[in-house]
């Protein structure tokens, strides 16, 4: 018989007033109709995306298996290569003049590689090389570079592509290997080649220089 009682007064709050329930929030009708009027474009959006997005993912997977047998062809059969770390331009709009003059941008040091040239035309090669950091501390690189090339000037040519690497150095994890990507561009005549990268920074004291090294060819 308590029953009834005891679920009226759960109903009512402390002063006696009924408990107000909360309902779900209700979705404005104008965005239930545009939702209903774009499920059929985004079906046929799906329907005709799904081939681009394998094709795209096929295309990656072919390319990525392709420099892959031209990368072992290079470590195998391709042509030796001589690198010299030149110059470490720290970027002036980061680092003061004071910082600048206790950076070092002489990165001494020496490098090996193999490249070989792909029925396209274009360079794809290993190398390691060994130098200065910043910082006067010896810094570690191993890595897979891509160039392709257009002429300049007689033999003289351009060339612009991309390097994937492993780094180690002492200010960074410890000499821990970092995986990196940066954009190479390049200017070569017959076997010599010079080429800069764009070292992008986290932060100031980090980063924000302009590497230049050369390659040579034998």
């Amino acid at each position: 018989m308590e029953c009834p009682s005891l679920l009226k007064r759960l109903e009512l709050g402390a002063a006696g007033h009924p408990i107000r329930r909360r309902g779900r929030p209700q979705v404005p009708s104008y965005i239930r109709r545009a939702c209903f009027g774009a499920f059929p474009f985004l079906l046929w959006a799906l329907t005709v995306a799904g081939p681009a997005r394998a094709d795209w993912w096929e295309s990656l997977k072919d390319g990525v298996a392709y420099n892959y047998d031209q990368s072992k062809r290079a470590f195998l059969e391709g042509q030796w290569d001589f690198y010299l770390p030149l110059y470490t331009l720290h970027a002036p709009w980061v680092y003061s003049a004071a910082q600048r003059a206790q950076l070092n941008d002489r990165p001494w040091g020496l490098g090996i590689g193999r490249t070989v040239v792909d029925d396209q035309g274009h360079t794809q090669g290993l190398y390691t090389m060994a130098f200065q950091d910043s910082h006067f501390k010896p810094m570690y690189i191993v890595g897979y570079d891509w160039m392709a090339y257009w002429p300049l000037a007689g033999r003289l040519e351009g060339g612009v592509g991309y390097t994937l690497f492993l780094f180690s150095r002492s200010d960074v994890a410890s000499y821990a290997p970092i995986p990196g990507i940066l954009p190479l561009v390049s200017v070569r005549y017959r076997k010599a080649e010079l080429y800069s990268t764009y070292v992008p920074g986290f932060g100031r004291g980090a980063g924000n220089a302009t590497f230049f090294f050369a390659r040579f060819n034998f």
